[in-house]
């Protein structure tokens, strides 16, 4: 299984740059994931939903150890569990009267970057010791959705192609999805997607015809902020600039610094920002 999430579309971006015709789409959707990967590099987190086990170390002995800092983002939690005796067997689950989730940042509920151990729950402190905490949930910065239509067709857990009812809007770039399925879109050519399917943690599976889809939506700052570099990154690699560098990864050229624009709307998510 595959992460996807590119924080604006092909359709937008063509539309601010004022590109029509469909030949350089390939090579659009190439910016913009060189685009978006800058910003969760530069941010130090990623703001796409993905469901994924992951392993934190206990809290080190001088600190508050009813608390555990989270190193990434946290949208919610399925399984906490925890290894007391280091064998990396995690043979004790806590339950949700055992702790809480917290937020630092006052203006948002989540992410949560935090979970404390409640006064009255099983445990008193958290285990100490390299990955002594296993946690499966939703990690990201936000699991924002919004309506995009139906498909008109049943679909297998296999299919690639996806018949939508028209008028749905979508273009490649975008992450959509059906029921509890998530697929990456990658073409479309009128009703029809071309997809990854069981994307970010998901499983891909049978949808009946008339499901309802829906679209990822990110933070609005880092979807203006990922329009704007990768229409940099495309007019660099179209021109060929001075101060511009090589970059294998989008067949062209890569920006070297960001416009005081891209910093000014990426800044307060910088994870050094806390």
């Amino acid at each position: 299984m595959a992460d996807y999430g590119t924080y604006c579309s092909i359709g937008r971006l063509k539309s601010e740059m004022r590109v029509t015709g469909t030949s350089d789409d390939a090579a659009l959707l190439r910016v913009l994931e060189a685009a978006s990967r800058h910003w969760d590099a530069e941010c130090g987190r990623h703001f796409y939903p993905v469901t994924r086990t992951v392993y934190f170390d206990g809290p080190p002995g001088h600190v508050d150890r009813r608390q555990l800092w989270l190193p990434e983002d946290v949208l919610s939690v399925s399984t906490l569990k925890l290894d007391l005796d280091g064998d990396r067997t995690y043979e004790t689950t806590l339950s949700g009267s055992d702790y809480e989730l917290v937020s630092v940042r006052a203006d948002q509920q989540a992410p949560y970057n935090r979970i404390d151990l409640k006064p009255r729950g099983s445990r008193a402190t958290w285990p100490t010791g390299r990955r002594s905490i296993e946690l499966t949930g939703v990690l990201g910065f936000s699991d924002e959705t919004e309506a995009s239509g139906t498909i008109g067709e049943d679909l297998d857990a296999s299919e690639t192609d996806v018949t939508m009812t028209a008028g749905h809007g979508l273009t490649g770039g975008e992450t959509i999805k059906v029921d509890s399925e998530e697929m990456y879109v990658s073409a479309v050519s009128t009703n029809t997607l071309t997809v990854v399917r069981g994307v970010n943690g998901t499983t891909a599976a049978t949808h009946s015809n008339g499901a309802s889809v829906t679209r990822r939506r990110y933070a609005r700052p880092i979807e203006a902020a990922t329009a704007l570099r990768a229409a940099r990154l495309w007019r660099a690699g179209q021109s060929g600039f001075a101060g511009e560098v090589a970059s294998p990864e989008v067949g062209g050229f890569a920006v070297a610094s960001a416009s005081r624009d891209e910093w000014v709307l990426v800044q307060p998510f910088r994870t050094r920002a806390y």
